[in-house]
């Protein structure tokens, strides 16, 4: 398939694309409530994730969310174990030398690598696990809690300015204490989401300091249950029609769980049942017996764990779509793996039915001389549906149409187009065109320099949303 800025609209409607990543559906999926500690939180939580009932919430998409804990004004708050700045106040805190003197001191552990460092703001992003509160600036010992949590893809240590007491009315703005925090993330861990720069408690001013952040490196693809082994891939899947058989079935991005493919696992086998139970008009229906899972990123910053389905398994070599960029915004895809079902169900997948070629030209004549500039007779070459120009990829210039154009007059206007052009690259006209009808019914003729490229032996890549090609060359 091709990819042109001209007819992106066009992909866009395609009901099945795998090549593209649907970063609409995506950003559509809320974001969760809980991106990081509160600053009012002073005993950090146990993680709550539990695998086998985020599967079954995955399945049947369903949330739940958590209560805020009420505690008494001017209660005496814990201690932190890092250095009080003098004077105390939030400006003194978030310029300490000393503070920025420990980030920038600290190297990366064993199997992390640095993602930030010395930020006057806090990781704010999906997948927060939990926090640990630590008695020295101690990158190892939080990397250490990292490696115990399964799920922990990152952390994210940091000095931050409390109040020794809860403020409330008769204490409005107590003397502060340093807390020196770890919080954990089942994603890596990003620069752009270090957002969480404090807030105010009353007239106490919770700020940030000295905040580094690690993403672990070479992390291990899990199995998943009543799945082969899983293959670590370097993009994600870019995959073909299946002898004009569109095996894409479709996605789901997961974003209030820890990256964990299990997700994709139970979506997979839930899209064979719903898909089962609501099979076409004509009693088929498709089996999702692969899929591929990683993180999607936007601009760095992790959107949750991406799942894309198929009916079929696809090797490492078309695992070539490593991202694209929409607009400002750059979009990645990281830590990809791919699994295959062990048992695979086949049943309700039918060979799809050709498609309906056009018996006759768009003109009543086969052929169209144009007087424009260059001149000459374009003569077609060749008439089908559902096949691809090869050379499309490469075309030298492309036009698209506005809706109701007739085909006889799209013909003509590439022919005259392709006459009148005077290019570096084909200074007296191009010598081949492809007129091709989308089953939308939208119109594109793409152009080449040698009329060869518009001949017959060059359409052999199937395209199902191709209703109708005529390739013409110049004689």
């Amino acid at each position: 398939m091709r990819y042109s800025v001209a007819f992106s609209g066009l992909l866009g409607l395609a009901a099945a694309a795998p090549q593209r990543i649907n970063i609409e559906a995506a950003l559509d999926v809320p974001t969760p409530t809980v991106l990081g500690p509160r600053v009012e939180e002073t005993k950090p939580a146990a993680i709550s994730y539990n695998p086998n009932a985020a599967a079954s919430a995955a399945a049947a998409v369903v949330k739940s969310e958590g209560a805020i804990e009420k505690r008494d004004a001017c209660a005496v708050q814990p201690a932190g174990a890092g250095p009080v700045v003098s004077p105390d106040t939030a400006a003194a805190f978030s310029s300490a030398p000393g503070f920025s003197e420990t980030a920038r001191g600290a190297g990366a552990p064993s199997g992390y690598k640095q993602s930030f460092v010395d930020k006057n703001g806090s990781s704010q992003q999906i997948g927060y696990l939990t926090y640990k509160t630590y008695n020295s600036y101690d990158v190892q010992g939080c990397a250490n809690d990292c490696d115990s949590e399964k799920y922990c893809l990152g952390f994210n240590i940091y000095f931050e300015r409390d109040p020794s007491l809860e403020p409330g009315p008769n204490c409005p703005n107590p003397s502060s204490t340093t807390t020196i925090k770890c919080s954990l993330y089942g994603y890596p861990v990003a620069s752009n989401a270090a957002t969480n720069v404090g807030q105010w408690r009353q007239d106490f001013q919770v700020v940030i300091a000295g905040s580094n952040g690690y993403s672990k490196v070479n992390k291990a693809l899990p199995d998943v249950k009543d799945f082969k082994a899983p293959t670590s891939l370097p993009a994600a899947i870019n995959a073909p029609l299946d002898n004009g058989y569109d095996t894409y079935n479709g996605m789901r991005l997961f974003n209030d769980n820890p990256y964990d493919p299990s997700l994709c696992a139970a979506a997979c086998q839930a899209q064979t049942d719903y898909d089962k139970a609501h099979p076409d008009a004509d009693g088929t229906w498709k089996p999702c017996n692969f899929f591929t899972s990683y993180i999607l990123t936007q601009n760095g910053v992790p959107l949750g764990t991406y799942c894309s389905l198929y009916t079929r398994s696809w090797d490492s070599s078309y695992a070539v779509n490593t991202g694209y960029y929409s607009g400002s915004d750059e979009y990645d895809v990281i830590d990809v793996g791919s699994y295959e079902i062990i048992n695979p169900s086949t049943g309700g997948t039918a060979t799809p039915k050709a498609c309906a070629a056009p018996t006759q030209g768009p003109c009543d004549s086969t052929s169209y001389t144009s007087t424009i500039r260059f001149g000459g007779t374009y003569s077609q070459t060749y008439m089908g549906c559902g096949v691809d120009n090869v050379n499309d990829d490469g075309a030298g210039s492309m036009m698209r149409f506005n809706p109701g154009i007739s085909l006889c007059d799209a013909r003509n206007y590439c022919a005259n187009r392709a006459s009148g052009s005077s290019t570096d690259y084909a200074p007296n006209g191009f010598h081949g065109f492809t007129l091709v009808q989308y089953t939308d019914n939208s119109l594109v003729c793409f152009f080449y320099v040698n009329g060869e490229d518009a001949a017959a032996s060059a359409f052999t890549k199937p395209d199902s949303t191709i209703a109708a090609a005529y390739g013409y060359s110049r004689g």
